[in-house]
C-alpha cells in the first residue's frame, strides 16, 4: 500500500488504513507494531517519511541528568501520554516493561500518566527514565498510578493523592500541580472502578473529578486523563443528564476522534 501524500488523507485514516501502513513499516524494518506506530504518528503516518526517520537514526549515549534545569519559557507544544500498561499481568511482564520504556524514551513525552504500575515497574523506571520526576501514586498498594514529568520541560509545584471512598479497588486521583513558565497546568492522573457492575461507583469518581477540577483557580489549566473505564452513555449521564460540564471539553473528539488514539490501553 503506498503512502498517500496530502495532509487531509493522512489526517483522515481509518483504523484499517493505519493498520496497514504500521503492517507495511513493520515488514520493511523488522521492528514492532508499538515503534512503527509512534513513528509513523510522529510523520503524520507518511510511510516514506518515517522510513527516513527510522533508517537515519542514530545510536546516541544517554546524558547525564545532573544539572538539568526547566526551562522557564513555554514551548510551543505540549506533548502528553496517558498508558495503562497492564502490570497486574505478569506474563512476559518484564520484556513487556522493558518495550514500554523504549516506547517513552523515543517519543520523549513531557508528561507522562500511567496506570496498572507496580514496585518494580516503577524501579525499572527510576533506572532508566532519569530525565523525569517520577511520583506514585501511594504506597502499600499492589498497583497504582504513576505520573512522570521530563525535568527540562515543567516545574513541579505540587502533588496530591486523593483517594475515593467508594473504592473497592484502591483507586484514586492522582494531581499534579506544575508550570511551564507563567501557564498553570493541573494534570490528573486516573484509573475509575473497573467492571460492569461498578458502574454507580464509576460515575460517581468522575463526578468527583470533576469537581476537583472547578476548584482550581481560572488562571489553572486542568488535564484529566487516565484509564475511565466509562461508556458513552455514562458520560451523558453526568451532572443529572447535560453531560460534560460546557467548559470541559474531551480533547480526543475535539481532535477528530482518531481511531488508532481511541484506546489507552
Amino acid at each position: 500500500m503506498a503512502a498517500k501524500d496530502t495532509e487531509e488523507d493522512n489526517l483522515n485514516l481509518t483504523a484499517t488504513e493505519c493498520q496497514a501502513r504500521i503492517d507495511q513499516f513493520v515488514e520493511v524494518t523488522k521492528t514492532d507494531e508499538a515503534e512503527a506506530q509512534s513513528l509513523l504518528q510522529d510523520h503524520d503516518w507518511n510511510v516514506i517519511n518515517a522510513l527516513n526517520a527510522f533508517l537515519g537514526q542514530q545510536t546516541s549515549m544517554e546524558a547525564s541528568t545532573s544539572g538539568l534545569v526547566a526551562s522557564t519559557k513555554p514551548p510551543s507544544t505540549l506533548s502528553m501520554v496517558t498508558w495503562n500498561i497492564d502490570g497486574i499481568d505478569k506474563k512476559n511482564l518484564d520484556r513487556r516493561t522493558a518495550h514500554i520504556i523504549q516506547v517513552l524514551k523515543k517519543i520523549k513525552p513531557d508528561v507522562i500518566l500511567l496506570q496498572e504500575v507496580t514496585d518494580q515497574i516503577v524501579e525499572d523506571l527510576e533506572r532508566h527514565m532519569i530525565d523525569y520526576h517520577i511520583m506514585e501514586q501511594a504506597a502499600g498498594m499492589d498497583y497504582f498510578t504513576c505520573v512522570l514529568l521530563r525535568q527540562t520541560t515543567i516545574y513541579l509545584d505540587k502533588a496530591v493523592n486523593t483517594g475515593f471512598e467508594n473504592s473497592k479497588m484502591g483507586r484514586g486521583l492522582q494531581r499534579i500541580d506544575c508550570h511551564v513558565g507563567k501557564v498553570k497546568i493541573s494534570f490528573m492522573n486516573v484509573h475509575l472502578e473497573s467492571t460492569k457492575d461498578f458502574a454507580k461507583e464509576r460515575l460517581e469518581q468522575l463526578e468527583k473529578c470533576l469537581s476537583e477540577i472547578k476548584l482550581l483557580k481560572d488562571d489553572t489549566t486542568a488535564i484529566l486523563a487516565g484509564d475511565m473505564n466509562i461508556r458513552d452513555k455514562g458520560v451523558a449521564s453526568l451532572s443529572n443528564g447535560t453531560g460534560l460540564p460546557p467548559n470541559i471539553k474531551d480533547v480526543w473528539e475535539s481532535l477528530g476522534k482518531r481511531k488508532e488514539a481511541q484506546y489507552s490501553w
